[in-house]
């Protein structure tokens, strides 16, 4: 730090107990910092024009184990950032009919990351909004080869069909998504489906992309909005542990956006958590709530045993890590489901899409230090 001063004869750095940061008084423009700024205002055209390599492109410490790892996780925000960003330009441009960019975008995302499944459906999608259905095949048998030489699975039935589906029909195989605003400026996707006298809103867990779990079916109980929980599916990546007041608040923002007065909350796994603080926080905006595989502390206590202790979390998180790409864990979430080549490869897939390796660390170390047990006596 002393060398650096004298070095550049002015405060370069400015340091506290947890951090160092550059001089607010310096005149410096840092790209990383610019792709985000755009991303959270919704600049997707700058932001995706603004990576041009993964960060932090020629440089290493090899010598530094935690300098290492806090590039490794720093550059899997910023991929999946870039990923989420390709995503929605693909589908706006096919939405404005702007197929030859939206090709390019989606070509762009399927080297990003070639085994994901959804990324070679934006592309064959992309090509068909061309008329360009050759380029459409050719990919679908790229995407076929690909899952079979890496992973030994064959691609999903809705890849396959995608094409016929978009032959007899233009309309979506799945609702419009579209997203909002929360308070701190963070884009909430989500979707409305069906009709009926309740509004249905779901929150999922850690895996979660509402465009690929979809099952398209008729839905008159009610009207169905499910959204993407910050820092996974087609939200935002944010590079921060997301706490249950803030998906508490991203539910008050789905539900202004919708124009839904009251709702039926369900919440599943760690999704649980932020519903139990909307109810306390909002109860005016409830007709009832729901709680599936939920919890109300992330790990285990003497008085709570009902979780993993931070050790064995820890384990589980490593080993789900180390599986990523493939159908990590689909022992524990599906054991009967161990072995059906078709169910682990779509299980696969929705990982990939869901989050990365890196960006699914937050969000993880957030559902293991949940602690809402304090809440429990306030809700109804």
């Amino acid at each position: 730090m002393h060398k650096i001063r004298v070095a550049f004869g002015q405060e370069v750095i400015s340091a506290d107990r947890v951090s160092l940061h550059l001089a607010s008084s310096l005149d410096v423009s840092v790209d990383s910092q610019a792709f985000e700024r755009a991303c959270d205002r919704g600049d997707l055209e700058t932001a995706a024009a603004l990576y041009r390599s993964d960060f932090p492109a020629g440089f290493a410490l090899v010598d530094s184990p935690e300098f290492e790892e806090w590039t490794f996780f720093k550059r899997e925000a910023l991929r999946s950032r870039l990923m989420q960003v390709l995503t929605r330009l693909t589908k706006a441009a096919i939405l404005a009919a702007e197929p030859r960019a939206a090709v390019a975008h989606a070509t762009r995302l399927v080297g990003l990351d070639p085994l994901s499944e959804s990324a070679h459906r934006q592309l064959i999608s992309a090509h068909l909004a061309a008329g360009d259905r050759s380029a459409a095949e050719r990919q679908l048998g790229s995407c076929t080869r690909i899952l079979q030489e890496e992973l030994g699975v064959p691609p999903d039935a809705a890849t396959i069909a995608l094409m016929e589906e978009q032959r007899q029909s233009a309309e979506p195989r799945v609702p419009l998504t579209r997203y909002v605003a929360a308070v701190d400026g963070v884009h909430i996707a989500f979707q409305t489906a069906g009709s009926g006298s309740v509004d249905i809103v779901v929150v999922p867990g850690f895996v979660s992309h509402i465009e690929c779990v979809w099952i398209a079916s008729a839905l008159r109980i009610g009207r169905l909005i499910p959204f993407d929980r910050r820092g996974v599916g087609l939200s935002d990546r944010i590079g921060a542990r997301p706490t249950v007041e803030a998906t508490g608040e991203d539910i008050l923002a789905v539900l202004n956006a919708v124009g839904s007065r009251k709702a039926l909350l369900a919440g599943a796994s760690e999704g649980g958590p932020g519903c139990i603080r909307f109810a306390v926080d909002h109860p005016d905006r409830l007709v009832g709530l729901v709680l599936w595989g939920s919890l109300a502390k992330g790990s285990r206590e003497p008085d709570y045993p009902y979780a993993l202790s931070n050790e064995q979390y820890d384990l589980w998180y490593k080993r789900l890590v180390k599986q990523w790409g493939g159908p990590a864990e689909i022992s524990t979430f599906a054991p009967s489901l161990v072995g059906d080549r078709q169910a682990e490869s779509w299980w696969a897939g929705l990982l990939r899409a869901a989050s990365s390796p890196g960006a699914v660390r937050g969000v993880l170390e957030a559902l293991r230090d949940t602690d809402v047990r304090y809440l429990l006596p306030k809700t109804r």
